[in-house]
């Protein structure tokens, strides 16, 4: 917003800025993670900044469902999901996503998991669950 004296009055207008008159769009974000209290908390802290809209997914089927219904601008799926399910969902997220989706992993116990391995697996990105939630907001709003 800005001010502007009217002359007439000698009353101060706030006009609304360029970006009030055309906000950006919120960026999409589908959380993969089998835990719902996981899921959950991204959301929550995701959606405080009202930059971002989040659909939570349960499992990877339950992804590429959104992924096809929604065209999202990042994918998050968690790698320790029960039987490796995260990571060996990563090449059919990747390879069914929008080229403007990025799919990104993260984990809690896959300490030796590299970001070079799992780009191997179709992840532009990988952090950790103990990671910041400053740090994941930084992360997606860097290429929004």
């Amino acid at each position: 917003m800005s001010m502007v004296l009217n002359e007439e009055t000698s009353l101060a207008v706030a006009l609304p800025s360029t970006a009030d008159l055309h906000p950006r769009p919120p960026i999409r974000v589908v959380v993969a993670d089998p835990s719902p209290e996981a899921r959950r908390t991204l959301r929550q802290h995701l959606e405080a900044s009202d930059r971002f809209s989040v659909i939570e997914a349960g499992s990877g089927p339950e992804a590429l469902a959104a992924l096809s219904d929604l065209h999202p601008d990042w994918v998050l799926v968690d790698l320790d999901a029960d039987d490796s399910e995260g990571l060996r969902s990563l090449p059919w997220l990747a390879a069914s996503a929008s080229p403007a989706t990025r799919v990104v992993g993260f984990w809690n116990h896959l300490i030796n998991l590299t970001s070079a391995t799992a780009a191997t697996f179709g992840a532009q990105a990988v952090f950790s669950k103990a990671a910041a939630m400053e740090t994941v907001s930084s992360l997606l709003e860097s290429a929004a």
